[in-house]
């Protein structure tokens, strides 16, 4: 029996079976028929039946054919073939006889199935399914489920709110209607407690979010101090929209509140000057603040766009006799806050040349990319300058990004591209080839040849790319070609980019690719964006049912052989998960940690390079290179990981760093639970910033796993490095 099964009501799955209008007579017959011999195929063959069965039986709202999907799903091995068949349950809804069954089976598989990317599937097909979804989610909610899952369902639930989901987020929250400010326990919350344990508070904030407009200015107030940073931005955006008195104070408090959260102080300063009459003493502030040196890069942005957007003309003139002096942050505060701006006497030009020589490296990066944008007379022999004394190659690559955007289509910077493009720098030589085949010309297929046959993976990574950008149809027989010697994560980058060039699905089977590609060499032309998008979800499924086999952290798919996992062993990764009831614990963090990467490395190929760096107060390199999935080195480095303590405080800068420094990773797998509190930097912006900066030309992907909280920073990386993020209570 299902996790959550005995939760369901009667009332409920009466309500779930709506009647329609079914077929008579003959017709009805016919469809019997024919789905009596689809379903006798898809028993049958499986995994190996076309994928169009599983759709067909469920568009035909056939309640024998709901029987059959349900009963067959256990016996379907492939990722691939499962994730089809629950797609298609959503068809059962509206259907007699059947449309309760559907929606059970989604929750059964968003409840209790092991594979991540199935329960979450499964959680966006009842959301995807109307009103009797989202019952089966509220459901799922309240449920001892996995924690994940259910917050996953909330999330889920107030996307397709409506009134009547009012009821049960007050509920959620333990509040009756018209209940006063703050009173947040009593009898309903005392129930929900009961069912959902320790994961509740996650819950319950999502609760608040989903109410927010409903919720009365009394209800409203305390929870724009909330401890939950989203109830606590949602709550002060609704105060702003209501406008009034209320709005006023609460902006006029967080625009000067050191500890408020950022987006906050950035709201209130933009809601002060658009609705008070001293707007200039609000810009004032803006300039203080911004520019002063204990303010995160973060806050300065955020302040410096606000004043680009809506400062007047002659307070950013005023702006321009400071720009070029001063301390480092006030020189990057002018630099964001006067982007765009242009004054008639041309000082803030001359600043921003001033500034591409500046001592300091942000400074130098952000004035070249100013001057670039601008144009300005004199830039391209100050950023040349500096492209020839960079002695870092990545702040090298900026410059040679900056001179591709003044110089255009030179003929002589073309060549001079063309040198770079094999320098011995990859952050250099990467953006000489990204600027050549983003220019075009006679020359660019020969460039893209070339770095697909180099030995560093991040240039085969970009010629890859650029072949797939370009839908070059000689350049497929290129990645044929290089397919047989590639491994791990290079090698399903060359076999996707084939499936979309060519909408054929061999996996990576090179000696099928090759043969295909000896008998249609002749004139083929690659296939459009258009053609391939009709062809996508069927190439996805088989994507995934290729990877079934694959190491997994956390329920996450790793196809990569150069890898490092960068775990966290802090003191706080002492403490406990969530359990699913109260009075219940999950596993202590870092033991989560430690079995999770045991396994992991346990199912690594025995040719997949690897690295561990724990990190606390400094990075813990296990290994100081990345090695060979050998069983002695696998043995000795499970030793290792087995022996982790938690300890110390949370260096996340210096784990990352450390990871980047290993030129052969192509995927970094990063575990922490909490935000940084030691190290170069603690700013989750400069962090962001600085990975951004490195990760530029190298395309490295980075998986991010939160557990205990769901830290922003890690979310940011794995969605600006194209990995995938998973938040653990």
């Amino acid at each position: 029996m299902s996790l959550v099964r005995s939760l369901l009501v009667p009332a409920l799955l009466l309500a779930s079976s709506v009647s329609i209008l079914t077929p008579v007579g003959a017709s009805r017959s016919l469809i019997q028929e024919t789905n009596a011999s689809s379903i006798e195929r898809l028993k049958t063959e499986l995994d190996r039946a076309p994928k169009e069965l599983v759709l067909e039986l469920a568009k035909s709202k056939d309640p024998v054919a709901a029987d059959a999907l349900i009963e067959v799903y256990p016996d379907l091995n492939s990722l691939g073939s499962r994730l089809q068949l629950v797609k298609a349950l959503r068809h059962f809804v509206g259907a007699k006889g059947c449309e309760g069954k559907a929606m059970q089976k989604l929750l059964d598989v968003a409840s209790a199935d092991p594979t991540r990317e199935l329960r979450s599937e499964a959680v966006t097909q009842l959301a995807k399914s109307g009103p009797i979804g989202r019952e089966y989610l509220g459901i799922l909610i309240e449920s001892p489920a996995d924690a994940g899952v259910r917050i996953e369902a909330m999330r889920e639930h107030i996307r397709a709110a409506d009134k009547d989901s009012f009821p049960f987020y007050r509920r959620l929250l333990g509040t009756n209607q018209g209940a006063g400010a703050g009173q947040e326990g009593g009898q309903g919350e005392q129930d929900s407690t009961r069912k959902l344990g320790p994961p509740l508070q996650a819950i319950r904030n999502l609760a608040a979010i989903g109410l927010m407009a409903e919720l009365t200015d009394e209800e409203l107030s305390p929870r724009a101090f909330s401890n939950s940073r989203s109830v606590r931005e949602a709550a002060q955006r609704e105060i702003y929209r209501r406008g009034g008195k209320l709005a006023e104070e609460l902006a006029e408090g967080q625009f000067v509140a050191r500890g408020e959260l950022i987006s906050n102080r950035v709201l209130a300063a933009e809601y002060l000057i658009k609705n008070t009459e001293d707007a200039g003493a609000v810009f004032e502030e803006l300039v203080e603040t911004g520019g002063h040196r204990e303010s995160s890069a973060r806050l300065r942005r955020g302040f410096a766009d606000l004043y680009a957007k809506t400062a007047p003309d002659d307070l950013k003139t005023r702006l321009v006799r400071q720009a070029g002096k001063g301390k480092l942050e006030q020189k990057l505060f002018s630099l964001q806050a006067l982007q765009g701006f242009s004054d008639e006497k041309g000082k803030l030009d001359r600043a921003i040349l001033k500034m591409v020589s500046d001592k300091e490296l942000e400074v130098r990066e952000l004035a070249s990319e100013a001057a670039a944008e601008r144009r300005i007379d004199g830039a391209a022999k100050a950023i040349e300058v500096r492209l020839d004394k960079a002695k870092d190659s990545v702040e090298a690559a900026g410059y040679l990004r900056a001179l591709t955007r003044l110089h255009g289509q030179d003929v002589a910077w073309r060549e001079r591209l063309q040198e770079l493009s094999s320098d011995e720098r990859s952050a250099v030589r990467n953006a000489a080839i990204r600027a050549i085949v983003d220019q075009g010309g006679t020359e660019t297929l020969a460039t893209i040849e070339k770095a697909l046959a180099h030995e560093d993976w991040s240039t085969r990574l970009l010629a890859v790319k650029a072949i797939e950008e370009r839908r070059d149809s000689e350049a497929v027989g290129w990645l044929v070609a290089a397919l047989d010697s590639e491994t791990g994560r290079m090698k399903s980058e060359i076999t996707d980019a084939l499936v979309r060039l060519t909408g054929q699905s061999f996996r990576s089977q090179a000696s099928i690719w090759a043969r295909w590609w000896a008998d249609n060499e002749d004139g083929f032309e690659a296939i459009s964006e258009a053609e391939w998008a009709k062809m996508e979800e069927d190439a996805e499924a088989r994507r995934l049912e290729d990877t079934t086999s694959s190491a997994e952290f956390f329920g996450l798919k790793l196809d990569s052989q150069r890898l490092v996992f960068v775990i966290d062993a802090s003191g706080s990764m002492e403490l406990s998960m969530a359990g699913r009831y109260v009075g219940e614990q999950g596993a202590q963090r870092i033991e989560a940690a430690r079995t999770e990467l045991v396994q992991a490395l346990d199912k690594l190929d025995p040719e997949a390079l690897f690295g561990v760096i724990p990190f606390n107060d400094r990075a813990r390199p296990i290994q100081d290179e990345l090695v060979r999935a050998s069983k002695e080195n696998l043995g000795s480095t499970k030793k290792d990981v087995l022996k982790l303590q938690p300890s110390g405080g949370t260096n996340l800068f210096g784990g990352l760093k450390a990871a980047f420094e290993l030129s052969d990773t192509d995927t970094i797998v990063l575990l922490g639970d909490g935000i940084a509190s030691m190290g170069e930097t603690v700013d989750p912006d400069v962090i962001r910033m600085r990975v951004a900066r490195w990760n530029k030309d190298r395309g490295v992907k980075i998986h991010a796993v939160a557990i205990g909280a769901d830290i922003q920073v890690l979310r940011w990386l794995a969605e600006d490095s194209g990995g995938q993020h998973i938040f653990l209570p």
